[in-house]
């Protein structure tokens, strides 16, 4: 883990596509409840049926999300780069993982603490608008990508 001052983290994610417009007050109370981390290969950052309790802002590294099936391994339905969003289940009861996300490579993420922004959520309404206005879009961009992955398997394998 790096540990890096709230403000230093605040003026990374002021420089984030993601979050660059979202202005000072909001980016502090972003960073209030962030850290970075460094993550080793083959690690997971979180697996299916775990509680979700955070969500990750990838800087450096690729990471996949994977299902498995009871006949097969795991099936990447999804790589993630630099710049994008990993998981949202932390916004959404039971609070629970549906997939895998899995570093194959050394990772770099800023990981957020979902609790501590549902908090913060639940004090500024606006903070909370102003996240979900950035995680909807993300969150229907991987609907989509994870729903022409699985047609793709489907079609290629006449077995499932």
């Amino acid at each position: 883990m790096t540990e890096k001052a709230p403000t230093v983290l605040a003026e990374h994610l002021g420089r984030d596509p993601i979050f660059q417009d979202l202005g000072e007050p909001f980016l502090q109370l972003l960073a209030e409840c962030a850290e970075e981390r460094e993550i080793p290969p083959e690690t997971f950052l979180f697996r299916a049926g775990e509680p979700a309790s955070s969500f990750f802002l990838i800087l450096e590294g690729n990471v996949m999300l994977e299902v498995y099936t009871p006949h097969r391994h795991a099936i990447t339905l999804q790589t993630l780069k630099r710049g994008e969003l990993v998981g949202w289940s932390w916004l959404l009861p039971p609070y629970r993982w549906s997939f895998d996300a899995h570093c194959m490579d050394p990772a770099r993420v800023i990981a957020f603490d979902g609790q501590c922004l549902r908090q913060r959520f639940e004090q500024n309404h606006e903070l909370g608008y102003q996240i979900l206005q950035r995680f909807l879009p993300v969150m229907a961009q991987h609907l989509r990508a994870m729903q022409m992955q699985l047609l793709e398997i489907y079609e290629t394998e006449p077995d499932l």
